[in-house]
Formats: C-alpha cells, sequence, structure tokens
C-alpha cells in the first residue's frame, strides 16, 4: 500500500491492475488495467498463482497519460482526492483509538 499512497501523494496517476486488493486504496484514483497472464511461483506445500498486467494495455496507459494533458490532470486531482480521503479516516480512527485507551484508563 505504501508506494500507491505516497505516489497519490505526489499527484501521480496510478495505473493499477483491476482484479487485485489494490483497488481498495486507490478507489477511484485508479486508471484500471485488466490482467491476462498468469505466473506460478513455488510457496513452499502449494503453488501461488498471480496475475499479472497485460504489457500491452500497460504501455497503452502509460502512452495516453503521457500524450493527453487533460486526462494527467483528472488523475492528478483524482489522486490528491483519495490520498486526503485515507488520511481523514487514518485521523479519525487514530483519535478513536486514543479515546478507547483513555476511557479504559479512568
Amino acid at each position: 500500500m505504501f508506494a500507491f499512497d505516497r505516489g497519490m501523494a505526489c499527484g501521480l496517476p496510478m495505473i493499477v491492475p483491476r482484479n487485485t486488493s489494490i483497488p481498495e486504496v486507490v478507489g477511484d484514483a485508479g486508471y484500471y488495467i485488466e490482467t491476462d497472464h498468469h505466473m506460478i511461483f513455488p510457496n513452499r506445500d502449494r503453488e501461488l498463482i498471480r496475475q499479472i498486467p497485460s504489457m500491452t494495455q500497460t504501455v497503452k496507459a502509460l502512452n495516453e497519460f503521457y500524450y493527453n494533458t487533460e486526462l494527467r490532470k483528472e488523475y492528478r486531482a483524482k489522486s490528491l482526492n483519495r490520498i486526503r480521503e485515507i488520511t481523514e479516516k487514518t485521523k479519525l480512527f487514530n483519535w478513536i483509538i486514543l479515546l478507547i485507551i483513555l476511557i479504559r484508563n479512568l
């Protein structure tokens, strides 16, 4: 998650695969691409299958952002708005935890 939130805080557009857990973090700030390849990684007792983004779609998305200034501006704003949402939720959560700790210690 940290790479995505730092990128969004800088106003960078996020080009991300759709069928991972990344959309939960990136939200509507993500420019989504499909995955169409599978890689199998040996993992002790079982094999872990991961889907990787299509190289064609990745290059296409990069080209769209490179040549389309309006698209860059739109996704820059979306990234900054999304990181503000995440930051506000985190602040609220931290205050709630602090209040719970204080109440328990009374």
